[in-house]
């Protein structure tokens, strides 16, 4: 997990370190601090990406309330805590989608609770996640709910199991030996992996999904396709999937 702390007092800055600090022993955590919204937001823009955020509300010059607006306008994947003395700002902390809004001095308590929001709104189970980046939009996608992947018009497309897709500038080259990584993604095609846990039946020339969509296979790749369709069906009667 990769933690960022923005605050413009150091005393506070220097609690949670200690917090996460305790914690590295049990899973790994790197983190950076920032003093400012505006010393944060330039360190983003250059393309870093960080899971959980730590952000001070009242600061100087772009209070909290502004730098988690500019976040989202182009990163939907990083979460939110707002750190704050008083309440005043509960209601539009949540406007803007943070996970928890901690009343200082942070605890080691407070702390836990925003790991486990956390961990509840990104349960991703072992088949992990991948991280993609178009100029300054960051997401990130779970591969258990990712259907397949595709060629489309010089774009690489992540079609999602909600039926939303998410385009970039990638080649299926790239993307290939990291999902291969994960035996339920095959090549069905020169232009498709598909996620085989969501193939509803195999047609001639292509893999009909569970949302309806349809993934092209090849002649040459269609009996493995098949074949690895109807091991997937017999494994999920005998496991009561």
């Amino acid at each position: 997990m990769r933690i960022a702390i923005c605050d413009d007092t150091v005393d506070e800055i220097n609690a949670i370190k200690n917090i996460i600090d305790s914690y590295k022993s049990d899973f790994e955590i790197t983190y950076d601090c920032f003093t400012s919204g505006v010393e944060f937001l330039s360190k983003v823009s250059l393309g870093e990406f960080y899971d959980l955020i730590f952000l001070d509300i009242v600061m100087p010059v772009i209070n909290g309330i502004e730098v988690a607006k500019e976040i989202y306008s182009n990163n939907k994947v990083s979460q939110i805590v707002f750190l704050t003395t008083s309440q005043d700002y509960a209601v539009e902390s949540y406007d803007v989608n943070a996970i928890d809004y901690i009343i200082k001095p942070i605890t080691k308590e407070s702390f836990k609770r925003a790991l486990e929001r956390y961990a509840e709104k990104n349960k991703i189970p072992d088949s992990g996640y991948i991280i993609v980046q178009e100029q300054s939009s960051i997401t990130k996608i779970a591969l258990h709910n990712l259907c397949y992947v595709e060629i489309l018009d010089h774009y690489l497309a992540y079609h999602l199991t909600n039926s939303d897709i998410i385009r970039c500038r990638q080649s299926l080259y790239e993307i290939e030996p990291i999902l291969n990584q994960y035996p339920n993604f095959c090549k069905t095609h020169r232009s498709y992996i598909v996620n085989m846990e969501y193939a509803q039946r195999i047609e001639k020339d292509c893999i009909v999904m569970k949302n309806g969509e349809r993934a092209l296979v090849s002649r040459r790749n269609h009996k493995n396709i098949s074949d690895i369709f109807l091991k997937n069906i017999f494994e999920s009667k005998h496991t009561g999937e």
